[in-house]
């Protein structure tokens, strides 16, 4: 027998019982809760990986070349001058200490500025300084010697002396990130008479063009 001609029923919702418009009912309540549920647990996880991110960036080590310090070296019988001694200081500024920290500084002397091309490599001993730096803790390196007649060419701008390098190291928080930073200084500027054994003398660095950066920074330099 054809089922043509036959008017097609549908069904709406006046046609439910009430047991199925309860059950409709419920089932939105349940998928309206589910969703508010969902924004409130998104939102509170992210303002927890927030709180987490920010905890760590104020907590974990930062270390950085915090300055030099100068000496003159003298020869006491013939009462002259003959070097002077330039030590790099680092410095944690961060609230917990360092893990496998190692540190190279290389030095060089130019009658140029630094070029613009220059791609900073790692002079002299290649051995890497192993250093543990404590929260807020400076240390010093190894000195470097400049004899006093380059020290007197850079006051008279006939010699550029420049300090680079790097520091590696990993922290105790967020899983123990490793980390780096870079530096680059060079002697702007001699106070004072390099040559006067009883004398005074101040060197003022200057930061160089490029060089200076930390973590990721380092890679668009």
């Amino acid at each position: 027998m054809s089922d043509k001609g036959m008017p097609t029923k549908t069904w709406s919702l006046k046609d439910a019982t009430p047991f199925q418009k309860w059950s409709i009912i419920f089932t939105g309540l349940i998928f309206f809760v589910t969703a508010i549920y969902s924004i409130f647990s998104f939102l509170q996880w992210k303002e927890l990986n927030t709180a987490q991110q920010q905890f760590q960036a104020t907590q974990r080590a930062f270390v950085h070349l915090n300055g030099f310090r100068t000496t003159k070296l003298t020869d006491t019988r013939k009462k002259k001058v003959i070097s002077c001694q330039i030590i790099p200081i680092f410095q944690n500024s961060g609230a917990t200490p360092t893990r496998n920290m190692t540190v190279h500084v290389s030095f060089f002397q130019t009658e140029k500025p630094i070029p613009e091309n220059f791609d900073y490599p790692d002079l002299g001993d290649c051995q890497r300084i192993p250093f543990y730096l404590a929260p807020h803790m400076e240390q010093e390196t190894g000195a470097i010697t400049v004899p006093i007649k380059t020290i007197a060419d850079v006051r008279n701008h006939t010699l550029d002396y420049y300090i680079y390098g790097w520091i590696r190291y990993k922290d105790i928080v967020g899983g123990g990130n490793s980390h780096l930073t870079e530096f680059c200084y060079g002697i702007s500027e001699v106070l004072g008479d390099p040559m006067g054994v009883t004398d005074p003398m101040t060197l003022r660095f200057s930061e160089c063009p490029k060089h200076n950066c930390a973590d990721e920074e380092c890679n668009n330099q």
